[in-house]
């Protein structure tokens, strides 16, 4: 009888880390939500890693490697992003300055 919680177990794991990946097929929706058949491929690939023993970061890694760092909703920080998490401020500074040099 225990079967069925490690069962529920790996389905709220799935479903936690499903939230946090992009369907690449569908725009602006996870792969929690989507119904895409790519996105029930990926829910399937991380069920089977779960119940392979692999932790959430070791199949977020597998998923980043294979479809690339653009699936993550929140993508780390690094060389390649740098830009992407400055641009608001820097957006914001630029903003500023050019309402500063138009008011003068």
């Amino acid at each position: 009888m225990s079967l069925p919680a490690f069962s529920d177990n790996i389905d709220e794991k799935v479903m936690q880390l499903s939230s946090e990946i992009k369907c690449v097929v569908c725009e602006g929706e996870s792969i929690k939500e989507s119904r895409a058949d790519l996105a029930v491929q990926m829910r399937e690939i991380m069920r089977e890693k779960f119940q392979a023993g692999e932790n959430k970061e070791q199949i977020k890694s597998y998923l980043v490697e294979r479809y690339g760092e653009g699936i993550l909703f929140n993508p780390p920080v690094n060389g390649s992003t740098l830009l992407l998490w400055a641009s608001p401020l820097l957006l914001l500074i630029g903003g500023l300055f050019v309402l500063r040099k138009m008011t003068k």
